[in-house]
């Protein structure tokens, strides 16, 4: 392997999540999803629920991206820092850290990781971005976050 540095920033990718109930991502490229939280993640630390779609949105869009750098725009000032130090005490945190980690070497990503208390992934938002990119998806493929604890 020929240990090529990601040149270039390839797309942005704004992400949101509710302290509540949902998380969600939308792609430069017009692409997005949503998800709902189990019930199970209320008293999960919203710093997990704000990494999550990021990881899943570069999981989902890293290879459209491949070599590249992606701009992820996030209004929460801890989960920026997060991404740019790679670092947190956190054990769930972490969990998503090394899960984003594989994927950005798995497509030679790099991620510049800015704040914006602009950007919330709001109805505005999501209405705004459809009008930016009328060639999006109107509605996100269905997806649903695994629980915490096994069903019967």
């Amino acid at each position: 392997m020929t240990g090529v540095i990601p040149t270039g920033v390839a797309g942005t990718m704004t992400s949101d999540a509710s302290g509540s109930w949902r998380c969600g991502a939308f792609s430069s490229g017009g692409e997005w999803f949503q998800l709902q939280l189990p019930e199970s993640w209320q008293e999960i630390h919203i710093t997990v629920k704000e990494l999550l779609p990021i990881v899943i949105g570069i999981a989902l869009w890293g290879e459209q991206w491949h070599g590249r750098t992606v701009r992820c725009w996030c209004d929460n000032a801890t989960v920026v820092a997060i991404l740019r130090s790679g670092r947190s005490k956190d054990v769930r945190v972490m969990h998503l850290m090394r899960s984003l980690f594989f994927f950005l070497a798995h497509y030679n990503l790099q991620v510049a990781a800015n704040t914006s208390q602009r950007q919330k992934m709001g109805r505005q938002t999501l209405c705004h971005a459809m009008t930016e990119n009328p060639s999006s998806c109107r509605s996100p493929p269905q997806t649903r976050c695994p629980s915490s604890s096994p069903e019967s």
